[in-house]
């Protein structure tokens, strides 16, 4: 039989099975503490590397967006809003390498929409010193006008070849005007006179702007 004095031990030190629980409860807690510790450190790393590569995202992003705004500019340098090639024709020859395109474009802070014509000459150095012009003609014209004047003289260095590259803008219209041109590229170089394939382009004035096109309605 449990004396008296046997009880009172007993309920100071605990049944075995309540003494066990107890140290195992003080366990659990210690090394999930330990755990769970490191945890907010491993969590913020993780959102730190997440930033990170979303910031670098943003910024790539940013940088594409610039490019392309930088690189796209009008002849007066500002932004292209709206950009449409009419036509395009050629010179590829012994060291001339030209393009003409005629375009329609909106550029920043312009309302209507206008039509140029866009002239890319490169010449080697046996072409120079040359004259260059963007010609065009009226169907009813015996004369020609010029878009576009460019002088080159001097070949780069290194290439042996010198470029330029400008925008020639039509001429103005009236309202709800319609004007068909015959336009060419014409170089005088020192192996003597060069000119493109001649596009004939209809340009009408409209609400929005001027509209060109290589069909010419009648």
């Amino acid at each position: 039989m449990v004396n008296d004095r046997d009880e009172r031990l007993a309920s100071r030190l605990g049944t075995p099975l309540a003494s066990e629980r107890a140290a195992a409860d003080r366990n659990w807690r210690a090394i999930s503490s330990a755990i769970a510790a490191p945890a907010p450190r491993r969590l913020g790393g993780v959102r730190a590397i997440a930033t990170t590569v979303a910031l670098a995202a943003v910024v790539l992003v940013a940088l594409g967006w610039w490019e392309g705004a930088r690189v796209d500019v009008a002849g007066d340098r500002l932004p292209v809003l709206y950009r449409e090639e009419v036509a395009r024709t050629t010179i590829a020859v012994p060291g001339i390498d030209a393009t003409v395109a005629i375009e329609q474009k909106r550029i920043e802070g312009d309302t209507r929409l206008r039509v140029v014509g866009v002239t890319d000459v490169r010449l080697g150095a046996d072409r120079l010193p040359a004259t260059i012009e963007l010609r065009f003609q009226g169907p009813l014209d015996d004369s020609y006008g010029v878009l576009a004047h460019s002088e080159l003289s001097d070949p780069r260095r290194a290439t042996g070849t010198t470029r330029t590259l400008y925008e020639a803008p039509f001429p103005p219209l009236a309202p709800r005007e319609r004007a068909t041109y015959r336009i060419w590229l014409h170089l005088e170089t020192a192996t003597g006179p060069v000119d493109s394939s001649i596009l004939v382009i209809q340009v009408t004035d409209r609400p929005e702007g001027q509209r060109a096109s290589d069909k010419v309605a009648p």
